[in-house]
């Protein structure tokens, strides 16, 4: 599962699709994407500020692919 920082919330229950990019930090290494159809279990609402409120997804799996191209910027 994961926890995700957000400043909106889903409802519990609801089916969500998760693309976590991860770049390398040395430039011979390609970059790795971990995707997943997830559902939400558990929403933390903002209590103090912005950065502490999020959710909790789950999934039965994740495809992890290597040497992505594609990075957003």
């Amino acid at each position: 599962g994961v926890y995700i920082y957000a400043e909106m919330q889903p409802p519990p229950d609801t089916k969500i699709h998760i693309d976590v990019l991860f770049s390398s930090l040395l430039e011979a290494h390609s970059p790795v994407q971990m995707s997943a159809a997830a559902k939400v279990v558990r929403v933390e609402p903002i209590s103090i500020d912005e950065r502490t409120g999020g959710f909790v997804a789950v999934s039965s799996s994740f495809i992890l692919l290597n040497g992505v191209t594609d990075l957003p910027r």
